[in-house]
């Protein structure tokens, strides 16, 4: 995804979100919040110029700061698209902004597999497996033989623990990528991929921005001011 392509989605998946959305409804906060001081992200205080051109470039920079957080918490991301911000809409509410905005970003990462392959030919090195204190790489090998599930494990697998089955195999069998498994009927051999897996973050905020505070909310019904307050001085 490219920044042209990325703020196009963002524009349609504006207009969809938008096109059932009130008006901000709720009672303002007129007093300074109890919970103040609050700082959510470092580096990002309320702005001190509140002309529209500086309240929508920070709204925009923070709704990247976030998403660059969220990122930031994924065990594994080799590659990164984005993120990318855009404000749909401003106005000014109560001495502050009100702003819409949307935000976008995509994560690649190269993932390792077990790939597995049963044959009824002999393989020169294959190990013969009958070690019932591996109980759970025999019975993948089992149905892996019977054609039962998957020969692919990846490292986010639900089903086998991917990294207690690559351990294990090493362990027997000296290597991963090449490892045979000697079974009464079959030998199953082992080999190593990778794929790629790929994750979208979409979002769609209003904020409320003064130089004090900054509130946003994903409700799009409901005024910034009854959502969370993100930074407080």
């Amino acid at each position: 995804m490219n920044w042209k392509t990325g703020l196009a989605s963002l524009a349609v998946i504006w207009l969809v979100g938008a096109a059932g959305c009130a008006a901000p409804q709720g009672t303002p906060q007129t007093t300074p919040p109890a919970e103040c001081p609050v700082d959510t992200l470092d580096e990002y205080d309320p702005p001190n110029d509140l002309s529209r051109e500086a309240v929508t470039s920070f709204v925009e920079e923070y709704e990247i700061a976030s998403l660059n957080r969220s990122i930031a918490s994924r065990n594994r991301v080799d590659r990164v698209d984005g993120p990318w911000a855009q404000t749909h809409n401003s106005s000014i509410v109560d001495g502050g902004y009100l702003v819409y905005i949307a935000g976008s970003a995509a994560t690649y990462s190269i993932e390792p597999e077990l790939v597995f392959e049963s044959t009824r030919e002999p393989v020169d090195g294959a190990v013969s497996f009958n070690h019932t204190q591996y109980d759970r790489l025999s019975k993948l090998l089992d149905a892996v033989y019977r054609g039962e599930r998957s020969s692919v494990i990846n490292y986010w697998s639900d089903e086998y623990d991917y990294q207690h089955i690559r351990n294990t195999i090493e362990t027997l069998a000296g290597e991963v990528d090449g490892a045979a498994f000697e079974l009464t009927h079959a030998t199953v051999l082992v080999s190593m991929d990778e794929s790629v897996g790929h994750a979208d973050y979409w979002t769609r905020a209003a904020y409320y921005v003064t130089s004090d505070v900054v509130y946003r909310t994903t409700n799009l019904s409901v005024d910034p001011r009854q959502g969370e307050l993100l930074e407080c001085n």
